[in-house]
């Protein structure tokens, strides 16, 4: 999510734009966008070690999600 922010700032349009076009769409479906990454990833908090829990986590981080929505996907909270 943040990436497309900034890109999108680059191109000049303006930051209330991008704001509410972000929290229309991309909020509402964040959490389901990060289940889907955890079932690809074939992710289950009883059965994956902590260091695999670790770059699933992170790789969630780089791609732009909410610290707290993945951690509460992800049953770490």
């Amino acid at each position: 999510m943040f990436n497309y922010r900034i890109a999108l700032q680059r191109r000049g349009v303006p930051a209330a734009l991008i704001e509410q076009a972000m929290e229309e769409d991309y909020e509402d479906h964040e959490d389901e966008l990060i289940r889907s990454f955890l079932l690809k990833k074939q992710y289950d908090p009883d059965r994956t070690d902590r260091g695999q829990k670790y770059r699933i986590y992170q790789s969630l981080l780089r791609k732009g999600f909410q610290n707290s929505r993945i951690k509460r996907q992800m049953d770490l909270t």
